[in-house]
């Protein structure tokens, strides 16, 4: 049975009985020693507003933007607007290599030019957060909680509680390497991740495999240990081959059952409404995919082949589709 969560103001309905939020042993009120981490690439009016509403819940909140290379006019308007304000800092990359490194060069430029940091906040540029608490309860988990190295909350995707498949699931299965994003999956997998029907909850933490990629917090020791993101993805299972990578040096994940954040999804989907679009994102998806499977899975030997020569075959077959269906739109 699926285990379904309600936000309730500050506690949480769990099937009729109150989960309360997470309460650690000595309030945590400071932020100075958090940078947030958000990176851009051609939305630079969505960035805005995910970072003013860090600003304006925290003046303490160091703030980076990492600008992928956009083809717009980002980089100026983000500059423009933050010109003034000495905790927002924005890395124009040369390149645009991907989400994963994208937020490696933000990593990397934390630790070389912002002293004292120890967590970051990792967040898409449609994501809001409305309360400061949910930032202050995420860095109180990890600091109490040796073995966590990065925890999440619940999603609000587009004003839309749905369930927790959005936020927090299983590592892949083999049955999921194998049929998540082909043709075939809605006939086999329920999701396209590994998604739990239920999690144990212990002072209003769950301890999960994975957290989503569109928002948590991490030790910053932690990440440098395990170097990051997977930059040899550039969009798709970074925040898998990451918990992966944390699962490595037995460390956890967690999601904060009491907290929230909205994820405002829609101009994404408007996007993937156009097939080059689609295809673009079922190319990135399946060499991420290939990338999981060939150094983060048990698989080897000739049941990996078989296993990527499938994967391959139907995304040769989307190509197909996709550009027939992009043909026929425009005509």
């Amino acid at each position: 049975m699926l285990l379904t969560y309600i936000i309730i103001c500050e506690e949480v309905l769990e099937n009729n009985t109150i989960i309360r939020q997470y309460k650690g042993n000595n309030m945590v009120t400071e932020m100075n020693d958090i940078a947030a981490l958000v990176v851009n690439y051609n939305s630079w009016a969505q960035t805005e507003e995910c970072v003013d509403h860090l600003l304006d819940i925290s003046d303490k909140l160091n703030v980076l933007i990492v600008d992928n290379c956009s083809t717009d006019t980002s980089v100026e308007e983000l500059k423009q607007r933050y010109l003034k304000n000495t905790r927002v800092h924005i890395l124009a990359n040369p390149h645009n290599d991907g989400y994963a490194k994208g937020n490696n060069a933000g990593i990397q430029y934390v630790q070389e030019k912002l002293s004292g940091i120890r967590y970051i906040l990792i967040l898409n540029p449609d994501i809001i957060v409305r309360n400061k608490k949910t930032i202050l309860a995420l860095k109180q988990a990890l600091e109490e909680n040796e073995g966590y190295a990065a925890a999440s909350c619940q999603i609000v995707l587009n004003n839309q509680w749905t369930n927790n498949a959005a936020y927090m699931w299983r590592f892949p299965k083999k049955k999921h390497l194998w049929w998540a994003g082909t043709f075939v999956q809605r006939l086999l997998l329920k999701n396209t991740n590994n998604t739990y029907d239920s999690v144990q909850v212990s002072n209003g933490i769950a301890e999960v495999d994975v957290v989503t990629g569109c928002f948590f917090m991490a030790k910053m020791d932690d990440l440098l240990n395990v170097g990051g993101f997977d930059d040899r993805t550039f969009l798709y299972y970074e925040e898998t081959i990451l918990a992966k990578k944390f699962a490595r040096i037995n460390k956890q994940e967690a999601i904060l059952i009491g907290e929230y954040v909205c994820h405002e999804h829609q101009k994404k989907d408007a996007e993937l409404k156009d097939y080059r679009n689609r295809l673009f994102h079922r190319q990135c998806f399946h060499n991420s995919k290939k990338i999981y499977i060939e150094y983060y899975s048990d698989m080897h030997g000739i049941e990996m082949f078989l296993c990527k020569t499938l994967n391959a075959i139907d995304y040769g077959m989307k190509t197909l589709l996709y550009g027939l269906l992009g043909m026929c739109s425009k005509s």
